[in-house]
């Protein structure tokens, strides 16, 4: 048996069944674990994200801006 039968792939499931707090990334059936983003990193994107939503709201734009950890699934269509 190679390492690619051996090896689990993931699927969504297996993301939204991790514990509370534990961040991961599914890549290709991959799962990949993620640190927590540091004090100085989620600073920043507070700031990007006032600034973003505020624009947003004052040229009276349609699109909504949300800030992360949200999920967002990416499909590949050929």
């Amino acid at each position: 048996m190679n390492n690619m039968e051996e090896t689990k792939r993931y699927t969504i499931d297996d993301i939204y069944n991790l514990p509370e707090g534990r961040r991961a990334e599914l890549v290709d059936g991959i799962l990949v674990m993620m640190a927590p983003p540091s004090r100085k990193r989620q600073e920043i994107a507070g700031e990007l994200f006032g600034t973003i939503r505020e624009y947003i709201q004052k040229k009276n734009g349609l699109c909504r801006s949300y800030i992360a950890p949200f999920a967002v699934l990416l499909f590949l269509i050929l």
